[in-house]
Parts: structure tokens; C-alpha cells; sequence
């Protein structure tokens, strides 16, 4: 079972996700959740570009590749029986995909890439005949030219560097704690990661050199992935803070260790991504329903401001969230009752557009590059 919400079962209905319940389809969540009054009509998303995702079925995994504008199901590239594979990632020339993968030995993840009409990957981590020790949470440098991960090869879990190509492989911190969540600056001048240690969490950065780590906030619980503004001046993140009962997004400016919270809600907000051109946050936030609560796409201005429920998809659970190339459409992943698929919308609302659809297949982790 991919989903608790056992009441609700998927309708796919001319490339529309529609959420139903038993006694019908639900036009929104329960009245727990505080809805706009007014009404504006909102352009259907017409998604341009490509796209990429992980697709597991009983019988095999495979990553699919396809262009949103052209009908039919891509192509697909075999990983394996069994394989499970995450954090796939376009990369910045749009010419190949990083992702974390255990296609030599179920459990154990290393990186690897896909390059544009490859039909085999490439493990770009290295691995010593006979060892355990998981690599992943792959990051592409703003150059393309380098891989940023976590792996344990040496003991603890720490940043890595490789070169694209899979050579060069490096230790780049050294941490005596738990290392996850690794991004770059976009300039490419230090990468950003969460380091847990002591039941806390806190974002750390460090030249790719390994020199200069320094914390970035102080006195707050980090809770999930770190993302930078497009112009690198300040980074966004769900956390708690001492006074807070729930997650909630925060904002620091790149030259300070003071952060912001953004958003005010008595619901958990996570996941937070800026659009490209670093006028909004997308984001998760649990919203009531029925049975309980689930995740809902919203997007709100820089600042956290005029937050909207996107997805509104009734009892579908939303996850890993990204953004359109051009900032037209928001991607995600939407799990149902037997189903896990890709969703789109438009950044205003509207209606919520099913990338794929395959009933026995589990789709995610999303990527969309142009064209």
C-alpha cells in the first residue's frame, strides 16, 4: 500500500487528477481548511519541455524520458528488478541526469548519471569491491561539471565531490555527525548542507575545496532541505524554532546567521523551492481532511506572503516539489489509494494536470528541463 488515505481512490479523466471519494468526487479538502472566497479564472498549464521521472513496477524500474508537448510515453531506460532510485536531477546543460540509485546491490545507493540518449547509466561514486557504504542526495555544480553527495565510504557520512565523468572522487568535509541535504551556491563559490548531530540540525556551508565550513543559522531545528535564491543572496528552509509547535519556512540572508520566519500557519510547511526567477516559494503544507492530514502544493511570494493552495487535490498526498524551467507550472508527486503518479499546475491555481498515469507502476521524483 503506497497511501493511507484508503477512502479515496484516483480518477484520471481527460489527463485531469481528480480526487474522489467513495460517494463521489470532492471539489475541495474538508471545511477544516480555510479556502479563498472569490474566484479567478486561471489559465490551464500548457507544460512545454521535458521531463524525467523514476518509474517502479513489480517487474522492473525504469527512468522515463519524454517531451510534454509530443503524446505518447517517452522512452525508458532499464535499471533493473527491483531497483529503487531517488533525487533525479537534470543538469544545468540539460544534456544529462544525476540520481542515487541501489541497481548493483538492492539497499546499498550509489550515484549515478544518464546521459541524453544513453540507454545505460554510469555509477559515478566510487565503490571498493566487497564494502556496504551508501552514496546519495546527489547535487550537480552550477557549472555542471562536478557532482556534490553524501556517502559513509569513511566512517561517518560526509560531503563528496566527483567530477561528472566519475573521476576524482573526494572527501570534501568531516563531520563527526550525520550529513544530508546537499546543494550549491550559484555561483558555484561553497555548497550547503544539513549536518545532524546531537538530536539537531543546523545548514552548514564549506568552500568545494573543504576549507571556510562555518553554520549558517543559529538556534534553530533545520527540518528538510535547504534551497538558495537564484541570486544566491539569501536561502530558504523549514524549521523549528525554540517557541514554534510546528514546522514553519524560514529565510537567511547569505551574509548573516539571523533567519526569518515567512510563514505564520498553524499547519507544517516543508519543502520549500524557489522559482527561477526568485519571486515565489513553492512549498508543502498539511492541510485537514477527512481522515486526517495530507500535503498540499502552495505558493507564496519571497517574503511568505499571499500563500495559495495550488494542488487542492482533496486526498492525494503531494511530495517533492520543483519548478518548470520557465516558472509556469509547479511539478510534484501525488500519492493515492494504489497509485503514485506526476502531477503539474499552474503556479496561480487551476487545474492540476497528470504527467503520467500508469496504474501498475509507482511514478516520482520529477525533473523538468526546456526544451
Amino acid at each position: 500500500t503506497v497511501s493511507s488515505f484508503h477512502q479515496w481512490r484516483r480518477a484520471l479523466v481527460g489527463g485531469v487528477l481528480v480526487a474522489c471519494a467513495s460517494t463521489g468526487c470532492a471539489q475541495s479538502h474538508s471545511t477544516a481548511t480555510a479556502r479563498p472566497t472569490t474566484t479567478t479564472t486561471v489559465p490551464t498549464l500548457r507544460p512545454r519541455g521535458t521531463i524525467a521521472y523514476f518509474r517502479y513496477t513489480p517487474k522492473s524500474s525504469t527512468i522515463v524520458i519524454r517531451k510534454l508537448s509530443v503524446a505518447g510515453k517517452g522512452r525508458s531506460v532499464e535499471l533493473g528488478k527491483g531497483v529503487h532510485a531517488e533525487n533525479l536531477k537534470w543538469s544545468p546543460t540539460g544534456d544529462a541526469i544525476v540520481f542515487d540509485a541501489d541497481i548493483e546491490a538492492r539497499g546499498v545507493f550509489d550515484v549515478w548519471t544518464l546521459a541524453a540518449g544513453d540507454t545505460t547509466p554510469r555509477r559515478i561514486s566510487p565503490r571498493r569491491p566487497g564494502t556496504t557504504y551508501s552514496s546519495g542526495g546527489p547535487a550537480w555544480s552550477p557549472d555542471g561539471h562536478h557532482v556534490a553527495y553524501y556517502s559513509n565510504a569513511d566512517g561517518n557520512f560526509d560531503v563528496w565531490i566527483v567530477g561528472r565523468g566519475g573521476t576524482g572522487a573526494r572527501r570534501v568535509s568531516n563531520e563527526h555527525a550525520s550529513v544530508s541535504w546537499i546543494t550549491w551556491r550559484p555561483d558555484g563559490s561553497r555548497i550547503l548542507f544539513v549536518r545532524q548531530s546531537n538530536l539537531r540540525s543546523e545548514i552548514v556551508e564549506i568552500s568545494p575545496s573543504g576549507t571556510g565550513e562555518r553554520p549558517l543559522v543559529a538556534g534553530l531545528n533545520v527540518q528538510d532541505a535547504p534551497d538558495v535564491a537564484p541570486d544566491g543572496r539569501s536561502v530558504v528552509f523549514s524549521g523549528l524554532g525554540p517557541d514554534d509547535k510546528v514546522q514553519h519556512l524560514y529565510v537567511v540572508a547569505s551574509d548573516s546567521t539571523t533567519a526569518h520566519r515567512i510563514t505564520d500557519s498553524r499547519f507544517t510547511d516543508t519543502a520549500p523551492h524557489w522559482s527561477h526567477d526568485g519571486r515565489h516559494i513553492a512549498f508543502l503544507r498539511k492541510v485537514d481532511i477527512e481522515d486526517g492530514q495530507a500535503n498540499d502544493v502552495f505558493v507564496a511570494d519571497h517574503d511568505g506572503a499571499h500563500a495559495i493552495d495550488v494542488t487542492r487535490s482533496g486526498g492525494g498526498e503531494e511530495r517533492e516539489v520543483s519548478w518548470a524551467p520557465d516558472d509556469s507550472g509547479v511539478v510534484y508527486t501525488v500519492l493515492t489509494f494504489n497509485d503514485v503518479e506526476i502531477g503539474a499546475v499552474s503556479p496561480r491555481g487551476g487545474t492540476n494536470l497528470a504527467i503520467s498515469g500508469d496504474p501498475a507502476g509507482e511514478d516520482s521524483w520529477a525533473t523538468w528541463k526546456q526544451p
